[in-house]
């Protein structure tokens, strides 16, 4: 289900996209879902990570549209972002916050099916690249991390903690919970508290397990043969290396083969 937000102050242009947006999914009424909000505040206080394209107003009273894109992208930096305005010149700063495009008042559907056509297409391909976790950060802010950012997770104590290229999350949720929610992606648990993104296996030397962040995880001997049949289905499977790396070379302590895998931080 495609998850949509319409935030505009303008009751009418509201209910338009709404009406526009039914038409484009005329009987596929289970493929979507529309969030309609009169404000940039009220829409951020609601906002929880969960949709999947926020058709945002530039000029809205209380909070413009730009401000509550920049507040939004903090813990949001991958949901599909439009813009609505009455001039294109105000669009331009949709880059800054990696807006896909912007729709120009008054609309027709011509226009609003060619744009809004591309936006379900990016946040469909977004949902099959990798899956998300919602979780929370020290501050009490709600964030989205894709599956490809998150380094590793740990636990601690009733928590799960998800640490990332950008900081580190938590979520009440038992580790082995969140390992169930991943399958199929490409993690493994080192250890009872521990569950690692193989795509950021730097080397295995021995019983540690290090990675590209500088983590380090212990591999316990209970998880070595389970570790090592999914590492090794990974490389054959063509490695994903992470594109924040370039290639490198780990020696696998179990038969001393160098395999070319994953590589340090560019």
């Amino acid at each position: 289900m495609i998850r949509i937000a319409i935030v505009d102050d303008d009751e009418g242009f509201r209910n338009r996209l709404c009406g526009y947006i039914d038409r484009y999914f005329e009987g596929r009424e289970d493929a979507y879902r529309i969030s309609r909000f009169s404000n940039g505040v009220d829409f951020l206080t609601d906002h929880k990570c969960g949709n999947d394209i926020v058709i945002l107003d530039i000029e809205m009273p209380m909070m413009n549209g730009m401000d509550v894109a920049g507040e939004l992208r903090k813990s949001d930096p991958d949901v599909t972002l439009m813009f609505i305005t009455q001039t294109a010149r105000l669009a331009i700063r949709g880059y800054e916050v990696d807006a896909l495009d912007y729709i120009l008042k008054p609309l027709e559907y011509g226009d609003f099916e060619r744009k809004f056509s591309r936006a379900v297409a990016r946040a469909e391909k977004k949902r099959e690249s990798g899956r998300d976790i919602v979780a929370g950060d020290d501050n009490g802010a709600i964030v989205r991390i894709r599956s490809e950012d998150l380094v590793m997770v740990t636990k601690e104590r009733d928590y799960s903690l998800f640490h990332t290229v950008r900081g580190t999350y938590r979520k009440r949720s038992p580790l082995f919970g969140v390992a169930g929610s991943l399958a199929g992606e490409p993690f493994a648990i080192v250890n009872s508290g521990c569950l690692v993104n193989l795509s950021y296996v730097k080397n295995i030397d021995g019983n540690v397990v290090e990675l590209t962040t500088g983590d380090t995880a212990v591999l316990s001997r209970s998880r070595k043969k389970e570790f090592f049949g999914k590492f090794f289905d990974y490389v054959d499977d063509g490695g994903g290396i992470n594109e924040r790396f370039v290639p490198s070379y780990i020696l696998l302590p179990s038969d001393k083969r160098a395999v070319p895998v994953l590589g340090v931080q560019t």
